[in-house]
């Protein structure tokens, strides 16, 4: 026993620091609890899948960037790139919803080595950009809507005043606003008409349209803000016929709550809005 203790360069607090860590939460245990899929390893993986709740996690590198939010690259050729590029194509084709949940490295001797991970889980929105690289963008698209704004206010061939109304579109204001109320004097589903209540919405999202179609009045509804969050993040859209399409992916409840459900007329549109609701069916519309 004396030689045993002898041999014990710890103390009491050191012991117990010890004791902390082991009982700590391993990051397979942490990726098996949040996905409910028993992973027996995720050596080498980057993306995981949880099939019957539509779910993929991802593994957010930001070494010692906090703002990083790259998740692939069509230029790497890690060992898990094939892997997790199945899991983007169920995000863009089959409506899975992203996760994230960040990874803290640190480069040495020429490899990346993990140091720890943030037991933080945060919900994204997946987005390509012009470089081929896959962006976990927060799910207002702030990060990517304000590199399109950037390239909008330094765009030489655009007056000032050009910027402006296409800034302002971004946010439902300006030109937009106005061009749409023209053409939606109330919200399409609670029928409210007080225009201080309402948010001009794009039907056609800012982010992927032409400097055309982001100030275009018919590409857009004024929606009641609960309303306009549903079909914005692809909840809700709408027929040609103006009857409400639910998203297989709308907690029923919620759409209790709301007082929506399929089939709820929400009035005739334009020839022109009708365009843009095919582009927000095929595009926006979440999957059953």
């Amino acid at each position: 026993m004396g030689a045993a203790k002898d041999g014990c360069n710890l103390n009491k607090d050191q012991v117990a620091g010890l004791m902390k860590i082991m009982k700590q939460e391993t990051k397979t245990e942490f990726v098996n609890r949040f996905m409910d899929v028993p992973f027996k390893s995720i050596q080498g993986k980057y993306s995981f899948c949880n099939e019957t709740d539509k779910k993929v996690l991802f593994s957010l590198d930001v070494g010692g960037n906090e703002d990083n939010d790259v998740i692939l690259s069509s230029g790497w050729s890690r060992n898990g790139y094939a892997h997790s590029i199945k899991h983007i194509d169920k995000i863009i084709n089959q409506g899975y919803d992203l996760f994230v949940f960040k990874v803290r490295t640190q480069y040495k001797n020429g490899k990346t080595i993990p140091v720890g991970f943030d037991k933080v889980v945060e919900k994204r929105n997946l987005v390509l950009d012009d470089d081929g690289i896959y962006r976990a963008t927060p799910v207002d698209y702030t990060f990517f809507d304000d590199s399109i704004e950037a390239q909008i206010r330094n765009n030489a061939n655009l007056t000032e005043t050009e910027k402006y109304q296409l800034v302002m579109a971004r946010r439902g204001q300006g030109r937009f606003r106005l061009a749409v109320a023209n053409i939606e004097p109330r919200c399409r589903i609670t029928g409210l008409a007080d225009m201080q209540h309402l948010r001009a919405s794009h039907i056609k999202p800012w982010r992927v349209a032409t400097n055309s179609e982001r100030v275009d009045g018919h590409n857009g509804l004024m929606l009641t803000p609960h309303i306009d969050h549903l079909f914005d993040q692809g909840y809700i859209s709408f027929t040609d016929e103006g009857e409400v399409i639910l998203s297989g992916r709308l907690d029923q409840e919620a759409a209790q709550v709301f007082g929506i459900y399929n089939g709820l007329s929400a009035g005739s549109f334009t020839d022109k809005q009708k365009v843009y609701l095919a582009y927000h069916r095929d595009n926006i519309l979440k999957a059953v």
